[in-house]
């Protein structure tokens, strides 16, 4: 991981958009660049990561894991040695909420979900608590001296932390960024999942889970009481990463790719080195918008009356970017 996570929201427009039909008939489109509106930090940790986004019609819901003690958009103290993390931002970069998730151990968020009554699901893990055997009584002849303090009372060590992240974790927040509920359930290894949906009143959680050297993949179902299914566990099949991304926007959808050469429909566009390209397709094939990014969008997702949000490794940290074609 990176030594520091950076924010950096974007905001583009289109002023072609703004013209007649006649002119957009006529336009000539280029891929231009983004500018950055705002920047900031998670909570200036050495491993700061998001690992999901969804949205509303007001707001962006990030989630991640934080390591750091306190940051422009995780202003809340630091629980243990990592921490899950949820915040809610305005389109405008303004920090609104935020909550860590977790305890004294370590812990990981690294999927999101938002439901009906607009509470939100975090899925992540966490190293277990161990708890040490009881002390011997000091009386006890039998027993190796018991440690005391100078009251004469056993103390006992405090509880110890897996050295694996072998818990399921499962965060419910408000929609004002109140903690209503943590369930949690013992993995058969290290387990790391990837994403979360909700179909009716049920969770899907799945990704991977690691033990004795081998790796499987992982598929587990819950309720919103934490009532967990059986862990399912098939064999890992090697994955790729799509080379093509579409969102669809309403009559029209987005295509995120990565350029090296030249791009139909756009004479002009002629890179040194390939780029992440975001192009913005009609419902008849007509490009409508295009947009080039410094790195490649990591989440992606499109939200009406907002346009397309993306999230991107920039740099030493990541760039948020929002490409408005409805802006003037």
């Amino acid at each position: 991981m990176k030594s520091l996570r950076l924010i950096s929201l974007f905001a583009v427009g289109s002023a072609f958009l703004c013209a007649s039909a006649s002119q957009a008939a006529t336009a000539v489109i280029k891929v231009l660049p983004a500018k950055p509106l705002i920047v900031a930090t998670l909570a200036a940790g050495v491993d700061d990561e998001i690992s999901a986004a969804v949205s509303t019609t007001n707001s962006l819901i990030i989630a991640g894991t934080v390591t750091g003690t306190s940051g422009d958009w995780v202003t809340t103290p630091a629980l243990g040695g990592s921490d899950g993390f949820i915040t809610s931002l305005s389109f405008s970069g303004v920090h609104n909420w935020d909550l860590r998730l977790g305890g004294a151990p370590d812990e990981i968020a690294s999927a999101l979900v938002r439901d009906k009554s607009g509470n939100y699901w975090v899925v992540g893990s966490a190293a277990k608590e161990i708890t040490p055997p009881v002390s011997p009584s000091p009386s006890s002849s039998s027993s190796p001296p018991a440690i005391l303090n100078p009251d004469g009372v056993v103390v006992d060590p405090p509880p110890a932390a897996s050295p694996n992240l072998d818990q399921l974790m499962v965060w419910k927040v408000s929609r004002t960024g109140t903690l209503l509920a943590t369930y949690s359930m013992s993995a058969p290894g290290t387990i790391f999942p990837q994403s979360l949906t909700l179909k009716g009143s049920l969770f899907t959680a799945s990704g991977e889970v690691a033990s004795g050297g081998l790796t499987k993949k992982f598929t587990i179902l819950f309720d919103s009481d934490g009532n967990f299914s059986q862990l399912i566990l098939v064999k890992l099949d090697p994955q790729t990463t799509p080379t093509v991304v579409t969102l669809t926007a309403g009559p029209n959808h987005w295509r995120l790719s990565t350029s090296a050469g030249s791009i139909a429909g756009i004479p002009s566009w002629k890179p040194k080195r390939a780029f992440p390209v975001a192009i913005l397709y009609s419902k008849a094939g007509k490009i409508l918008e295009a947009r080039y990014f410094t790195a490649t969008p990591r989440i992606s997702l499109w939200q009406t009356g907002i346009g397309l949000v993306c999230l991107s490794e920039q740099g030493s940290g990541f760039g948020m970017t929002i490409v408005n074609p409805l802006a003037g």
